[in-house]
């Protein structure tokens, strides 16, 4: 199927492997993807509007190359790797129960967003607007409290130490 400068609203996508594919200038709206696999996609000008992302694969996408006039979705117990989420806002997007591995939020607005049960290995958070998410039961965050905004942001015991990483102090 062609998906370059195509259009789909409303439509379900399941088990369907994007690997390598372009979806350049596409347009979805109000769409499912279940189980789908988004390894090295070609998302340059692709608009993503109202999209639930279930159990789906990332691997090498740069989410700053989407269409960002009207952005929006939700990652639900997905595997994000090595992705770039670079001057987005994305506020109150739901990363609940997704694996997210040697990725870089940099410049982003994630306000009210959920990381919860989410493992985020190798990640870091640069300049980013975390007020208001929640990090509930998050594990192995990298999260600077100097160069973020976490005011009103919520973290569990005992990861929240992990806070204290960039003041090299010792707890015992």
């Amino acid at each position: 199927m062609e998906y370059t400068d195509q259009e789909f609203e409303g439509r379900k996508f399941e088990n369907i492997n994007f690997t390598d594919l372009s979806l350049l200038n596409a347009s979805f709206t109000d769409c499912q993807f279940d189980s789908c696999n988004f390894s090295n996609t070609k998302v340059d000008g692709c608009k993503f509007q109202d999209i639930k992302f279930k159990n789906c694969k990332f691997m090498g996408i740069n989410f700053s190359r989407l269409n960002t006039l009207i952005m929006s979705f939700d990652f639900e117990e997905c595997l994000i790797s090595n992705c770039v989420f670079l001057r987005l806002e994305i506020k109150e997007t739901n990363f609940k129960g997704s694996q997210i591995k040697d990725c870089v939020f940099s410049e982003i607005d994630l306000t009210g967003s959920c990381f919860e049960e989410t493992e985020l290995i190798r990640t870091t958070f640069d300049e980013a607007n975390l007020i208001k998410c929640s990090f509930k039961n998050a594990k192995n965050y990298d999260i600077d409290p100097a160069k973020n905004k976490i005011k009103n942001a919520i973290f569990s015991f005992p990861e929240c130490l992990s806070l204290l990483k960039s003041y090299e102090i010792n707890i015992e």
